[in-house]
């Protein structure tokens, strides 16, 4: 194939510019270039661009089976140090903090559960930075596709591309196996198989799915956390032509695909076939049919969660204590029967906003109780903007009470359709979220993966990836989707950074410039701003859920006729003769600089 093409471009009696100077060091091809190749050793095909069967391909270049590179090695080595060397300054900070930090966390009654949901959280957000990081990379000159030339080198190229998961790819570089076989077929096999390995995963879940309900779902959701983004950009690369040579200059039909140099684009019949065929059908699925099905969960929550829309709280001050009492929103509704778990989550939104110190609860006759024996108020509890912005204005407390009833509301609903194999597998992703309704958030984030993967390689890449970018961080800003405040902070910075990154891989087109200091700055600051907020990893949302779970466990136990209590002895209920009145007193540290989190005290208060 790749001398059909020689043999065409010979009869053009024109001269191209090769990809890059080391693949032949005389600069252009012309007529007797091509019919007695110049190109550099282990190079061949249309400018120069193909391997031959004794080098394997590798970062856009084309090195002999038996070299092992020196400069891998010290690119290894110095991303290993300075990655030993934020460990150490990390710790040695911690260390030089460690008193303030043991008083904070003696303070705050500080979990390792709470560190660690925050923490896995933020580990997903940083993760699927860096891999859209190594998409915009594709702005940053790139010798091996002719995209000019950079005073500096991007060399954390392969790297950052290693952050894609590719499996196939990391296979084929771990083994050489365009060493062990004929390159140019293992190159093609490769690259029809990494764009499907995520599918033929999502496909496995499938068939989990039936055997054990539930846990298929589960295993779909990370499954596409870890693998879409580097499964969409491999199906957008396959589909991708080189069309001019590095000098600008147009080859016409003599373009080639970048991932098989050998292959024409003008070809439609045999390999070519294949790879058109895949290329599209994974597309699609990554396009159309995985946020289709995202949008099939939203509707399925939908329905399961309408009726709870339609209950709503009031509290009222009621001489010493505060009074929560259901109702309607329908205001032809005959009187509706009160749920006693929505009366618990209505009673817990309004204590973690209001209250700090000792609250007594009461739920009796369809109404709950509450009476504080410290003084009202509401400290800060997670490390973010708003918490240095926010007054304390009343209407602001109401609301986000009322907001976090709806969440308690909702998780309640959606814990009792855990028979329904496909919601009960997706409810860590639902309780991610401030509402379930946010699960939409996934499908946009989808989108957001697979049009920058599509726009990247057109003309005007620079302009569609920062409109899709900072599309995606106005939404976040404006919805605020996510159940902690710290993570619609940390996806709206991590997205301007890659904003940032952005411009910085187009402004290295300059030779006269040093632009990729930004982008390496700027994906740098995520990460930093995940340590800061690990300094206060809770909020009232948090200890919302906390405090709601945790008295259901204790509502149940009592309700079951557990004296002592489901909490265990630390966690004593007391209960009258009838079984009608539940109550148990809990503490809320409200001292100044300390999160607010559920403490349930030893000592049972007297009636």
């Amino acid at each position: 194939m790749a001398h059909i093409n020689l043999e065409k471009l010979e009869l053009t009696g024109r001269a191209f510019q090769c990809l890059s100077e080391a693949a032949c060091p005389g600069g252009k091809l012309q007529y007797g270039d091509l019919v007695k190749p110049m190109c550099s050793r282990g190079r061949t095909g249309v400018l120069c661009a193909a391997c031959t069967s004794e080098y394997y391909a590798t970062k856009g270049e084309c090195k002999k089976c038996t070299e092992v590179s020196q400069e891998d090695k010290l690119h290894l080595w110095g991303i290993a140090t300075a990655v030993a060397a934020s460990g150490l300054g990390l710790a040695g900070i911690a260390w030089l903090s460690r008193g303030a930090a043991t008083e904070y966390w003696q303070q705050a009654d500080l979990t390792w559960h709470v560190l660690k949901e925050l923490s896995a959280r933020q580990a997903v957000v940083l993760l699927q930075v860096a891999q859209l990081y190594g998409v915009l990379a594709a702005l940053a000159p790139d010798p091996s596709t002719g995209q000019g030339a950079s005073r500096e080198s991007f060399w954390e190229r392969t790297y950052v591309d290693a952050l894609q998961l590719n499996l196939a790819q990391a296979l084929q570089d771990a083994f050489r196996l365009q060493c062990l076989w004929h390159g140019e077929k293992v190159r093609l096999v490769f690259a029809l198989a990494s764009p499907m390995v995520p599918l033929v995963l999502l496909l496995t879940c499938g068939l989990l799915e039936i055997i054990k309900p539930a846990m298929g779902t589960g295993a779909t959701f990370k499954i596409l956390t870890f693998f879409f983004i580097g499964g969409a950009r491999e199906s957008a690369a396959l589909l991708r032509c080189q069309l001019v040579d590095k000098g600008g200059a147009t080859l016409g039909n003599f373009a080639f695909l970048q991932k098989l140099p050998f292959l024409p684009c003008s070809e439609s019949e045999g390999v070519a076939k294949w790879v058109y065929t895949v290329g599209y059908c994974t597309g699609a699925v990554y396009v159309t049919l995985i946020p289709a099905a995202l949008l099939f969960l939203y509707a399925r929550q939908h329905t399961l969660l309408k009726h709870g829309k339609t209950i709503s709280a009031q509290t009222k001050r009621a001489k010493s204590s505060w009074i929560t009492e259901l109702r309607s929103v329908k205001a032809s509704e005959e009187p509706m029967q009160v749920n006693d778990e929505h009366l618990l989550a209505a009673a817990v939104a309004h204590m973690v906003v209001t209250f700090q110190g000792k609250v007594r609860l009461q739920l009796q006759d369809g109404k709950a109780e509450m009476q504080s024996s410290e003084r009202e108020g509401r400290a800060p509890a997670e490390l973010t903007v708003s918490s240095f912005l926010e007054g304390g204005d009343e209407v602001e407390e109401m609301l986000r009470s009322r907001a976090i009833m709806e969440m308690l509301v909702e998780r309640c609903e959606m814990e009792k359709a855990s028979e329904t194999s496909l919601l009960s597998g997706a409810k860590e992703v639902f309780f991610k979220y401030a509402f379930c309704r946010f699960v939409w958030m996934e499908m946009a984030q989808k989108l957001l993966a697979v049009g920058l993967v599509t726009v990247i390689g057109t003309d005007d890449g620079l302009h569609l990836s920062l409109a899709c970018v900072l599309g995606m961080a106005a939404t976040i800003a404006m919805v605020q989707p996510y159940i902690q405040p710290q993570m619609n902070e940390l996806h709206i910075f991590s997205l301007l950074c890659l904003a940032a990154a952005a411009l910085g891989f187009a402004g290295a087109a300059d030779p006269k410039a040093h632009w990729l200091w930004l982008s390496r700055v700027s994906v740098l600051l995520p990460f930093l701003l995940a340590a800061a907020q690990v300094l206060r990893p809770d909020s009232c949302e948090a200890l919302a859920v906390r405090l709601f779970q945790e008295s259901r466990r204790a509502q149940k136990g009592a309700a079951g006729g557990a004296g002592g209590g489901a909490g265990g002895q630390d966690r004593p209920l007391h209960l009258s003769a009838a079984g009608a009145l539940l109550w148990w007193p809990v503490e809320i540290p409200g001292a100044p600089r300390t999160k607010r989190q559920l403490k349930m005290t030893k000592q049972p208060m007297k009636t």
